[in-house]
């Protein structure tokens, strides 16, 4: 039997990636021990754990796991599961649609959050923590300072060390706002 260039390619691809395994059209597992599952998906490292699901998914560091359709792990210990999403940044998890974990330690769990500080966390829809160790929890929750909470439909914490919990409430300097539509400023308080 010969083999044509393609499957010679496909061959010496698969010898060199010990115990690995790719399923799917044009699925590649060209690390030891990599795992990529379904069309187009890659896990390309070496001597390396690392899991990929679905198509186009990327596992592109030492134990890094991407599952969903264009998902994105790209640092070690990353986690991204679901469509396009994204864990850019060490020991980062984003799941869901759109979902971004781009901050070291980061956290973004729902569709198009952004979690981009370091130890951030993001949950909810359009929800965004941009600071370090900032929490944004609510649709279009925004926690923009460092050590910041944002909780609540529209809250934002903007300020460093500020808190906003409720429907639209803005802490612009450092301060606590509760309610609905409170605007807080450390000269209020």
């Amino acid at each position: 039997m010969l083999l044509n260039e393609a499957q010679l390619s496909a061959l010496l691809r698969k010898l060199m990636a010990f115990g690995s395994f790719a399923g799917g059209v044009g699925a590649q597992a060209q690390g030891r021990g990599a795992v990529a599952i379904g069309g187009g998906s890659t896990a390309t490292y070496n001597n390396i754990t690392g899991y990929v699901y679905n198509d186009n998914a990327a596992a592109t560091a030492s134990d890094a796991v991407a599952i969903g359709t264009g998902a994105k792990a790209e640092e070690s210990n990353a986690i991204s599961i679901g469509y396009h999403s994204n864990a850019k940044a060490g020991n980062s998890l984003a799941v869901g649609s759109n979902a971004a974990a781009t901050g070291e330690g980061s956290v973004a769990v729902g569709r198009n959050n952004t979690a981009s500080g370091a130890s951030a966390i993001a949950m909810g829809i359009l929800a965004n923590a941009t600071g370090t160790s900032s929490t944004a929890l609510g649709m279009q929750a925004t926690a923009s300072g460092n050590n910041t909470v944002a909780i609540g439909p529209s809250a934002k914490a903007i300020a460093d060390d500020s808190i906003a919990v409720g429907t639209n409430n803005t802490v612009a300097e450092k301060g606590v706002a509760i309610g609905k539509n409170v605007k807080a400023k450390a000269s209020t308080l």
